[in-house]
């Protein structure tokens, strides 16, 4: 895990709650970055762990897409770029 990350990644998370939260009713949130070998470089599990223990990152049931949307649009981008760097 990367700690400069982790912060950015904490950082991130309260500014854009705190920034759309209200237009989209929205309180709390996650943030999971993995490396591309697939190994865990931030987690974040909500706004504030004052405010509210729950780890959304690890114990939030969602549905499968909601998850793997992110890694599929990442991975495209990735492909696109590498394709692009080819040519």
């Amino acid at each position: 895990m990367s700690l400069e990350l982790q912060r950015v990644a904490q950082k991130s998370l309260r500014s854009e709650i705190d920034i759309e939260g209200a237009d989209l009713d929205i309180g709390e949130g996650a943030v999971v970055v993995l490396d591309p070998d697939g190994g865990v470089k931030a987690l974040v599990g909500g706004k504030s762990y004052g405010t509210s223990p729950f780890d959304r990152a690890v114990k939030s049931l969602r549905q499968p897409g909601s998850s793997s949307r992110c890694e599929v649009a990442a991975t495209a981008s990735w492909d696109i770029a590498q394709l692009m760097a080819a040519s």
